[in-house]
């Protein structure tokens, strides 16, 4: 993917149209926030193959960190809200966007 559309803060109809473009897809601490159905409902249709998790650091901590800087080790709390939001076992989802990241940043 040439397109990462990064702390994606859309519902089901805009992350279609970035699948749509052949695009990654990548979720923040944004989909732990209560108000943040829509992201949660993107997240569960957003195809695997196309998703990516971020924290954002500084910026965006999840639930329950928010009001704290946001951290890399904060990751698994986003994995783990983007495999709830899925439906699927954390550990599919966190080997999926480990996958994922390689493909899209050209790593080993």
């Amino acid at each position: 993917a040439n397109t990462v559309f990064h702390c994606f803060t859309g519902g089901p109809a805009e992350v279609r149209r970035c699948v749509d473009l052949g695009a990654m897809v990548s979720f923040s601490g944004i989909i732990t926030f209560k108000t943040a159905s829509d992201v949660r409902e993107a997240a569960a249709e957003c195809p695997l193959d196309r998703i990516l998790v971020e924290t954002d650091s500084p910026f965006l901590a999840p639930v329950p960190h928010r009001g704290r800087p946001n951290r890399p080790a904060l990751l698994p709390v986003v994995g783990a809200a983007l495999a709830e939001a899925r439906g699927e076992p954390v550990e599919r989802v966190a080997a999926a966007t480990w996958a994922n990241a390689a493909v899209a940043y050209g790593l080993d």
